[in-house]
């Protein structure tokens, strides 16, 4: 599978990050973690450009910033929560709305800070989670979450730090742990070792020294009562599959759903797969 194209001004950077980083370790990781932060947004599909015109669509004031909030549905108390990964929009999962809303559950989705149609260019993992705290506060707590990539771990965390009463969570192409997710960063960019030091460093100082333990997706739903499906393509050259392998016999009870040659993203629109979903999600058993 092809990986996205950066956008330039990342791309520009990167390439900056690459032949200066033993030079200048110390402005290179200044520059770095700038960069972890950023998020790059890209241009709206044709199909997100439909499902977003037939949602309805709030604008919530969350900790100082505009988000953007869609519904799809006709005002049901019980809904389903999707939340999408880095770089993406609210639109991304909206494939899964119409096959919900059949199953009488609004579907709500957002964009996260730094994302789609909402505020800012940089966010983090607390701050979405915060996010997710505030829609339940508003709309109450959802049926089940449908999260994609970097949105799992913001579940993940959110189902842990505010002990959301939410009954089933799905994860799609999830990444495990941000120790993976910062490797990957490392190789990248080119990243040595003494750039990546005052990296973790510069990382401790704003979050503690224990952000890869309270931002692993692994380690929160082993304190979370939930039903878990993980759901994941072996293709994958995004997030390798064997995260949410690692992911899956972590969690009691975990079920499993993997596909081949549908890479990171194009599963979000498999009818197979939406099929498999919304019947986990749908179904009415508690716990």
């Amino acid at each position: 599978m092809k990986k996205r194209k950066m956008p330039l001004h990342i791309t520009v950077m990167g390439g900056i990050l690459s032949l200066v980083g033993s030079l200048w370790p110390a402005l290179t990781s200044y520059f770095a973690y700038r960069v972890w932060f950023s998020t790059p947004r890209y241009r709206e599909s044709k199909r997100e450009t439909v499902w977003r015109n037939s949602a309805q669509t709030e604008l919530l004031n969350i900790s100082g910033k505009q988000i953007t909030v869609y519904r799809w549905g006709t005002g049901q108390p019980h809904y389903v929560l999707l939340i999408h990964g880095w770089s993406g929009r609210g639109t991304q999962m909206a494939a899964f709305a119409d096959p919900i809303n059949q199953r009488e559950l609004d579907v709500i989705s957002f964009d996260a800070p730094g994302h789609g149609a909402s505020d800012g260019h940089k966010t983090n993992i607390f701050e979405i989670a915060n996010v997710v705290n505030e829609l339940v506060k508003k709309y109450s707590a959802p049926r089940a979450i449908i999260a994609h990539s970097f949105g799992c771990m913001v579940a993940a965390l959110a189902l842990r730090t505010y002990q959301l009463r939410v009954d089933k969570l799905v994860t799609i192409s999830c990444p495990t742990d941000t120790r993976y997710l910062m490797a990957g960063f490392a190789i990248h960019f080119n990243l040595n070792e003494k750039v990546m030091s005052r990296f973790h460093h510069k990382l401790y100082k704003q979050f503690g020294e224990d952000i890869y333990e309270k931002t692993s997706a692994e380690q929160n739903l082993k304190q979370v009562a939930i039903k878990l499906l993980v759901v994941h393509d072996k293709d994958d050259q995004i997030v390798s599959w064997r995260q949410s392998d690692k992911l899956a016999k972590a969690v009691p009870g975990a079920k499993t759903y993997y596909t081949n040659k549908m890479g990171h993203q194009h599963l979000l629109r498999d009818n197979n797969l939406i099929r498999q979903v919304v019947e986990f999600v749908g179904s009415e058993t508690t716990n």
